[in-house]
């Protein structure tokens, strides 16, 4: 089944050298050549997890240095493209921009068949079915170029554009846990679920392509246990430091402060014990001597 991209949503052609003109709504961008590199390979490989984890060795000559990520997806003849881009250099470019969804200019070759106006000297065209950048000058005299318009987004493919790298759960995992939730939805027919609402069925049946784990029940109960003891793990380390942060402002003073994977410990300097009393109920709590209190909870 073919489930089409929303095409009401601004698409914008991102070149390296051209700064986008502004605008405060959601958008979704295509990238130009200038901004990824790009190969073929006509591999014996049926998942697109498998090409993807080729993908740097693959593309590795055809890069400077440099931190790169990467993407795959089969052309129409069935033959994988990998790709290469600098998601550094795209947030720079992108400053500002509220961005949905970022696709390749490759995803939508066929319309570069005509080729599309870039600037005043430059041009999107088709080179062995390659989107490629050229000089108008290499066209001739009286050839029509097209403008750039959202009829160009593709229906299925990109990736989500993160700004941020300090993430407690990573894109990869808070994907993977969105599919299984949705799926669980689904299963269960629970309407208006949290998750119906940010991923789409295109996205599942993607997503459970490149992980095709995850249509195993068994597969998923073992990651939905995985993350559910990493949650129950940090919000008992968040309740504990709640706790002990709640003496502080009754000039309670810190010494030292260890968490390991067993155990949290905290040590102060307390001059009137009657100030964490209650704590009693939930931590351990020693009196070292010299007005200094460990408080100590096993994780």
């Amino acid at each position: 089944m073919n489930f089409m991209r929303n095409n009401s949503r601004e698409l914008i052609l991102l070149h390296h050298d051209t700064k986008p003109r502004y605008t405060d709504k959601t958008v979704d961008i295509m990238l130009s050549p200038s901004l990824y590199t790009l190969t073929k390979k006509p591999l014996e490989i049926k998942y697109k997890r498998q090409a993807k984890a080729l993908a740097p060795s693959v593309l590795d000559e055809l890069l400077d240095e440099g931190e790169y990520s990467y993407d795959v997806f089969k052309d129409i003849d069935g033959v994988w493209v990998f790709i290469a881009y600098d998601k550094s250099k795209i947030i720079k470019l992108l400053d500002k921009f509220d961005v949905n969804r970022v696709y390749f200019a490759q995803q939508s070759f066929e319309l570069f068949k005509h080729p599309i106006s870039l600037n005043s000297n430059q041009a999107l065209g088709l080179v062995d079915n390659i989107v490629t950048t050229i000089p108008k000058i290499a066209f001739g005299e009286g050839q029509r170029f097209l403008s750039f318009d959202n009829s160009f987004t593709p229906n299925s493919g990109g990736f989500k554009l993160s700004k941020s790298s300090n993430d407690f759960i990573d894109i990869k995992s808070s994907i993977i846990l969105s599919i299984i939730f949705m799926i669980f939805a689904i299963s269960f027919g629970v309407e208006g679920y949290g998750y119906s609402s940010t991923i789409s069925n295109q996205s599942i049946n993607e997503l459970l392509e490149d992980y095709p784990s995850l249509q195993s029940k068994y597969s998923r109960d073992s990651i939905l246990s995985k993350y559910n003891k990493i949650d129950k793990i940090e919000r008992k380390k968040r309740e504990f430091l709640k706790s002990i942060s709640s003496i502080v402002k009754y000039g309670a003073k810190l010494q030292t402060l260890i968490i390991t994977d067993k155990a949290m410990i905290v040590t102060m300097s307390i001059k009137d014990k009657s100030i964490y009393s209650d704590l009693a109920k939930s931590i351990k709590i020693k009196d070292i001597g010299n007005g200094i209190v460990e408080f100590r909870e096993s994780i």
